[in-house]
């Protein structure tokens, strides 16, 4: 995760998501993609959950996955501008510390899909370009 004294994007997402369920130690993400701002509740495929604060698109350099933060993660964090959301803050990286693999069982004979529920994190002021991964 450090190199040189800087954060590095390193794979761990599918180690997670095959192997573990939750996280051992904090990891680094990018944000891509805002998919559904706390502040801005609406129509999405997030999971229909009543705690469900932001939905973001999250990669470790390799892969990418969808990640429900919780209500009370943005409440609790650290973030100073939370109270805007997360539109713009897209290409900044993230420190997921209390995170774990859920599946979203669907209907109609769709897929299920695995995403990360966020419990806690921290929105760090460094910013990378944003890369194309594969998702899940």
């Amino acid at each position: 995760m450090l190199g040189s004294g800087r954060l590095e994007l390193r794979p761990w997402i599918r180690e997670l998501i095959l192997d573990s369920e939750t996280l051992s130690s904090p990891r680094v993400g990018q944000l891509l993609k805002v998919l559904q701002d706390s502040e801005t509740p609406g129509p999405s495929s997030a999971p229909d959950t009543p705690n469900t604060g932001a939905v973001l698109l999250v990669s470790d350099g390799t892969h990418s996955v969808r990640c429900l933060v919780t209500r009370n993660a943005i409440d609790t964090s650290e973030w100073e501008e939370k109270e805007f959301g997360f539109r713009g803050t897209e290409g900044r990286l993230l420190l997921l510390q209390v995170c774990g693999v859920r599946i979203q069982i669907a209907q109609d004979r769709a897929p299920a899909e695995f995403y990360l529920q966020v419990d806690r994190f921290n929105l760090l002021p460094s910013e990378l370009p944003r890369l194309q991964v594969t998702g899940w």
